[in-house]
């Protein structure tokens, strides 16, 4: 009796040990497949910001954002703008 407790104890963790080494080798083999010779790297400018230079990803991957950018600011949100889940305009996106 004893040792079925003692293997009921080690099975979750071996199970999840088997887990984190199988999600490993997985994103080991897809970064090794990914055929990108240049990965990039971080850049810290003068002021304070970071940029990616360099990588896989050129603009042509990249979304082209519609119109101009929304003030994000909330002091002119008010309850019927949609910002709210509880309001009239949930589940419509709205970035």
């Amino acid at each position: 009796m004893a040792l079925v407790a003692r293997i009921a104890a080690v099975l979750p963790i071996a199970g999840a040990v088997t887990a984190a080494v199988a999600l490993t080798g997985a994103a080991v083999f897809t970064v090794a497949k990914a055929g990108c010779a240049d990965p990039g790297h971080y850049v810290r400018h003068d002021n304070g910001v970071v940029e990616l230079v360099g990588g896989c990803t050129d603009q042509q991957h990249l979304p082209v954002p519609s119109g101009r950018p929304q003030d994000r600011s909330t002091k002119d949100r008010g309850p019927d703008d949609g910002s709210n889940a509880n309001t009239a305009g949930a589940g419509q996106y709205r970035p």
